[in-house]
């Protein structure tokens, strides 16, 4: 079908550093499918963008002395830069700190309200009183309890075959937050992807 429309992405790319070779090579194959869609008559779009958000966002800007929007900004630019020095055309190339993701997150975030896709549950989180924040997994390093090995972020633990509950383990710090830390409560919003599995 001629006029078939399609929707092709690739894997959105931190805002926290530059576009390498590795990336690379998935843009460029996207790329070359879109092409080949396109001249077979396909109704396709090419879409990215920067993924600005989430911790490594936080951890480049505070590394640079720079704030995260100005970060964001900087390797914005750059990407864009990048992707046309390699003849990569997206359709749209966007970040996901822009006005219209905002909207229709917050469209689908109703939605999936509205029909009871979305609870809350109460997990232990670390909280800096230095910082007065709670603090991403990231940022919190100590000896793992199914480990004997020291100095693993809670994040890196959790992706290995010995799962670490964020209340679990041994001597979880901070390096800027050593003594005004401590393990508490915290509202987690979160999909019930079993009840939509069902739906």
């Amino acid at each position: 079908m001629a006029n078939e429309k399609m929707l092709v992405t690739a894997a959105l790319p931190y805002a926290n550093g530059s576009i390498h070779l590795g990336h690379m090579v998935e843009y460029i194959q996207a790329d070359i499918f879109v092409r080949f869609l396109k001249f077979s008559g396909k109704n396709v779009i090419f879409v990215c963008a920067d993924d600005t958000h989430g911790t490594p966002i936080e951890i480049a800007a505070s590394k640079q002395g720079i704030p995260p929007e100005q970060l964001i900004g900087k390797y914005y630019d750059e990407h864009v830069q990048d992707f046309a020095s390699f003849n990569i055309n997206f359709d749209i190339y966007h970040s996901t700190n822009s006005p219209e993701n905002r909207f229709y997150s917050d469209i689908f975030f109703k939605s999936l309200t509205e029909k009871g896709f979305i609870y809350q549950r109460l997990v232990e989180l670390t909280y800096c009183e230095s910082d007065n924040r709670y603090l991403p997994d990231r940022y919190v390093r100590g000896k793992c309890p199914k480990r004997s090995s020291r100095h693993n972020s809670q994040e890196a633990i959790a992706s290995t075959d010995k799962t670490t509950p964020s209340g679990e383990g041994g001597g979880w710090g901070r390096r800027r937050c050593i003594r005004n830390r401590y393990r508490t409560d915290s509202k987690s919003i979160e999909v019930d992807w079993r009840k939509i599995e069902t739906n």
